[in-house]
């Protein structure tokens, strides 16, 4: 039997909660700073996140992929979409409301997906490290950006915004 988004949604309250209310960058990370490194410089941000291949991070979209597939969740095809009408896109408009800049789109691609992985991993019977952590972050105010070193050795990282910063303005590179 196939299982209703609103079933898959209620399996995922600090999501939800987050698209609904919760702010991206608006205040610096104020998560566990045991398990990660916080920078705080939107390039390095940029290059953890995949926008380049970088030879000290692993290449975050691949290990984002590669992660969900290990969770073994069979998704509705019709799903994705009803994350993005209800959750992320609201979520999406809000936070560039209030004026938070995410110049380059395949940022918010990866918000995304990466929203839409850990709600899979919440309703998986195999629930993935990787995506607790990349909740983790969301939910306290930071911006899961990368893997330095290879997974699961190395460090995950999540950009903050810095107390003088006003939100995510990547300078384009040279």
């Amino acid at each position: 039997m196939s299982m209703g988004y609103r079933k898959f949604f209620d399996n995922s309250p600090g999501l939800v909660d987050f698209c609904e209310h919760g702010r991206l960058l608006t205040q610096p990370y104020r998560g566990d700073f045991t398990k990660l490194a916080v920078i705080h410089d939107s390039n390095e941000a940029l290059l953890a996140c995949g926008t380049e291949r970088d030879g000290d991070y692993e290449f975050w979209p691949d290990l984002c992929e590669r992660e969900y597939v290990k969770l073994g969740f069979d998704c509705p095809h019709w799903l994705p979409g009803k994350i993005d009408q209800f959750l992320v896109g609201p979520f999406r408009q809000r936070t560039n409301d209030e004026g938070l800049v995410l110049e380059i789109p395949i940022i918010w691609d990866a918000i995304q997906q990466e929203i839409w992985f850990c709600m899979a991993s919440r309703n998986s019977k195999n629930p993935g490290l990787l995506f607790d952590l990349i909740e983790e972050a969301y939910l306290a105010s930071g911006w899961p950006c990368g893997w330095k070193g290879r997974f699961p050795d190395g460090q995950f990282v999540v950009f903050s915004r810095g107390q003088e910063s006003c939100g995510l303005r990547p300078v384009a590179h040279e």
